[in-house]
């Protein structure tokens, strides 16, 4: 076989390959075709899906002598898996050929050429993708397989500018021969129900087609896929949907996202609506519409709605809620997320939906607030650990001293301790104004030693808070220097006419009905000072919500309000 020569051509059918070899004086023809491919994928869960592929290989062996054509068929069968993780990240794995049926085989002469039988082990690969979704309109592709004959290195993206039109692209590369072995370019258009492709390949050679052919050249083809003789291709693609179509019960007209989602307040979410979704009755009975959002990996399941009458042709804006799991909380940095919107009717077989609508979703970094302090009470998180053990360490450290405070005047006492053991270990970093920006949760602020006047007060209400005692944030937006500012007070426990027991200027004290739902005495203190000690910042606070609320009338004219952290 050493002596083998021949000319290699393209088969007709565009995958096939085509090699004519004379050996001994006889010319031999190969041919080797995918004749057919039928595959099956199931959905484990939202982002997980397993599939599995066969392929009908058909190896044609011609003889001219014999005027004789000898066939060896069999299926091979693929194995795969996909998994959607977070922030646009999707892993796949595929088993090719793992399975090798054979139905047919050559003669015990034409073994030579066999290339199923021959080197069966060959043909197998393990191929392992990643896809990245950069925004909710392009995605990047890489895949790498085992087989060193195979297409090897993969690099491609798919852009969708509509729902209705994408462009994809791909190149791939081996590790022998050429670096750039081949690249392909397509175009999609979908009109349900028709989805037509148009797809180039283009292979780049070694070597012309007509060249001496040894024993390893033939057994270098083991892929139907990618081979050396391989020319380019035009391929198009129809497809249509031809199952039984119902008539549509409902469809949406439009959605409108009121908010964009700060990870903080992602509970809010699930009694909060999110965005609103027109839904139009599209029968000539009422029907009841349930309209239901989700978002991939942040959320485990859709969040959906409770059902709303519609009279036959009506058109009705229906709010949509979202259910968040934790992983929101991971969100570092804010980004689009493409969220999806179904609605159905009752009654319909099987919850079937109706209608689906694609929207863009921005969600915020974990830390980012929208500068609202009715919000601001989200990064309060009394429950943490880090904040519990704090708060437990300095109670302990002066227990006597809280021993010997009289119990009505215990709650002060406490705040005194834990202001001053966090001033002790902050540094105060100025902000010039009241606006949307960072904040820190709590426990981040203890681990960072500083922040600015939002992150004290979230974090000495999160201390407070997690004794039992209440807190609530003091938002003034001065009209004068047009500077905002955040400070808070607690509540002492103290009846009104018991205000004397912690001050005799009662211009230090304020007497307000809090969560309670009875008065009581509530001490304001100015976080900003809390590097002075916990006398400082209680006068100078004291003195600033006197000033702004009996002198300015800041909370009459609404630029001072006092929120209760919840």
């Amino acid at each position: 076989r050493d002596d083998l020569t021949g000319f290699v051509q393209n088969a007709p059918g565009g995958l096939p390959i085509d090699e004519t070899l004379a050996l001994a004086g006889v010319t031999t023809t190969l041919q080797l075709n995918e004749r057919y491919g039928a595959a099956y994928a199931w959905r484990v869960t939202q982002g997980a899906s397993l599939g599995i592929a066969s392929h009908y290989h058909e190896l044609l062996v011609r003889r001219v002598d014999e005027f004789a054509e000898y066939a060896a068929t069999g299926w091979f069968f693929d194995a795969g898996f996909s998994w959607q993780l977070d922030d646009g990240w999707q892993f796949g794995l595929t088993a090719k050929n793992a399975l090798w049926l054979a139905e047919t085989g050559l003669p015990d002469r034409l073994q030579a050429f066999n290339l199923f039988d021959r080197r069966p082990e060959r043909w197998k690969a393990l191929r392992v993708g990643v896809a990245y979704q950069s925004s909710p309109t392009l995605r990047m592709l890489v895949d790498a397989e085992t087989r060193t004959e195979g297409p090897g290195l993969t690099v491609g993206f798919d852009w969708h500018p509509e729902s209705w039109l994408w462009v994809y692209q791909s190149g791939w590369m081996q590790s022998d021969g050429p670096l750039l072995r081949g690249f392909g370019i397509g175009v999609g258009y979908a009109h349900e129900p028709f989805t037509l492709q148009l797809g180039y390949l283009r292979f780049i050679r070694e070597a012309p087609l007509t060249h001496r052919l040894g024993n390893e050249d033939v057994l270098r083809v083991n892929s139907v896929d990618l081979t050396p003789f391989a020319t380019d291709q035009l391929h198009l693609t129809l497809t249509s949907d031809i199952g039984v179509r119902r008539q549509q019960t409902a469809r949406i007209e439009s959605v409108q996202m009121l908010a964009d989602v700060f990870p903080a307040a992602g509970q809010a979410y699930a009694y909060r609506p999110l965005g609103l979704a027109t839904v139009r009755n599209m029968t000539d009975q009422p029907i009841d519409a349930l309209v239901s959002f989700y978002v991939r990996s942040v959320m485990d399941d859709p969040t959906e709605t409770r059902p709303y009458r519609l009279a036959p042709g009506e058109v009705r804006q229906i709010p949509l809620f979202a259910l968040f799991n934790g992983r929101l909380q991971k969100v570092r940095a804010e980004h689009l997320r493409e969220a999806q919107v179904d609605v159905r009717s009752e009654p319909t077989p099987s919850g079937e939906r109706a209608d689906r609508f694609q929207t863009r979703l921005l969600i915020h970094g974990r830390n980012d607030w929208d500068g609202d302090p009715l919000t601001l009470s989200f990064f309060v998180t009394p429950r943490d650990p880090e904040i519990l053990r704090f708060t437990r360490r300095v109670l302990s450290e002066n227990r006597p001293t809280l021993d010997s405070t009289a119990q009505p005047l215990r709650n002060v006492q406490a705040a005194r301790l834990l202001f001053d053991a966090l001033g002790s270990q902050l540094t105060y970093v100025g902000d010039p104004a009241l606006s949307p920006d960072r904040v820190q949760y709590p426990a981040e602020t203890l681990d960072l030693h500083g922040g600015d006047c939002d992150d004290f007060s979230v974090a000495y209400a999160a201390l407070l808070n997690s004794i039992g005692i209440s807190a609530a944030f003091i938002e003034v937006r001065d009209p004068e220097t047009k500077l905002g500012h955040l400070y808070l007070m607690f509540d002492t426990g103290l009846a009104p006419d018991q205000a004397a027991a912690v001050s005799l200027n009662e211009k230090r004290t304020v007497a307000r009905v809090g969560p309670s739902g009875q008065p009581t005495v509530w001490l304001p203190v100015e976080t900003t000072q809390a590097t002075r000690g916990f006398e400082t910042a209680w006068s100078t606070g004291a003195l600033n919500f006197y000033r702004d609320t009996q002198i300015r009338r800041g909370h009459l004219l609404g630029w001072l309000r006092v929120i209760d952290v919840d």
